[in-house]
């Protein structure tokens, strides 16, 4: 399966790179530098815990970071009693940002190359900007709100308890969805949508790359977007997502066309227009 999840990747990134928009930010207080290392298909944060380099993902749809029980050991941290609130002291990121004093859970990854994730939690002191587009996550001041916000797309974040929940819409449909903004894979959860489609089977299970299509999010119609991949509800429930009413998942795809912006503090998102 990873196998097709990195081939559909590269075939995004080749189909986007003439579609990308910069834009320069230079008000920030912090920039991190995100990186797709070698055998990877998700960007990743390149840090180091007790002199040990390791890769993170940034995730958007929860709060919560989660680390490997086999990193803990390595780096010392083996008597646990419990799989919440492990702390972690100091972490160093890219261009030397530290993240100090840091909970974890607890979870085991099938993947090896990646086996710490970051939620919404971690640069909670923070504003963050993540721009995919620059390879980059900028850090602003909590209370600073840039100008350029002033014209962005301003959704409501309906489950702020949880993640970057908003509500949305798909061109040729009347009806209002529920849209999460993972910075992950981008798909849509359950088969909304039965057109657009090529059923490849991988183990009898149907991976499903889509044509590009539209979401519409505060009026504004976001096209060309890949949502490569249908999620049957055995998938669901297979990736612990059975009791999910979220429909449509915006991933990487969405992430490198436009930039997002997140007010951690009072929970509230601004989009790049398209």
């Amino acid at each position: 399966m990873r196998k097709i999840i990195y081939i559909c990747c590269i075939i995004l990134l080749f189909c986007t790179c003439t579609t990308i928009k910069n834009t320069t930010y230079n008000d920030y207080k912090y920039s991190i530098d995100v990186v797709i290392p070698e055998n990877a298909y998700l960007p990743v944060i390149e840090l180091n815990i007790n002199n040990k380099n390791y890769y993170a993902n940034y995730q958007t749809w929860h709060k919560q970071n989660i680390i490997s029980k086999k990193i803990l050991n390595e780096i010392g941290i083996d008597n646990i009693e419990s799989k919440t609130d492990v702390i972690i002291p100091q972490i160093i990121l890219s261009n030397g940002f530290r993240l100090n004093n840091i909970n974890f859970d607890i979870m085991e990854f099938e993947d090896e190359i990646v086996q710490i994730v970051f939620g919404l939690s971690a640069f909670n002191e923070y504003n963050v900007l993540i721009s995919q587009k620059q390879n980059r996550i900028f850090l602003y001041n909590a209370e600073e709100l840039p100008n350029y916000l002033n014209s962005w797309v301003k959704p409501e974040i309906v489950n702020p308890e949880k993640g970057l929940y908003i509500n949305g819409g798909v061109k040729g449909s009347s009806k209002t969805y529920l849209v999460c903004l993972a910075n992950d894979y981008g798909l849509y959860v359950g088969g909304i949508i039965n057109r657009h489609y090529n059923i490849v089977l991988n183990n009898n299970i149907p991976i499903t790359t889509f044509l590009p299509d539209t979401i519409i999010i505060s009026g504004k119609k976001y096209r060309n977007l890949f949502l490569y991949k249908l999620w049957s509800n055995e998938i669901k429930e297979e990736n612990n997502l059975k009791n999910t009413s979220t429909d449509i998942i915006l991933g990487y795809d969405f992430f490198k066309k436009y930039d997002v912006f997140i007010d951690t503090n009072n929970m509230k998102l601004y989009i790049e227009k398209p």
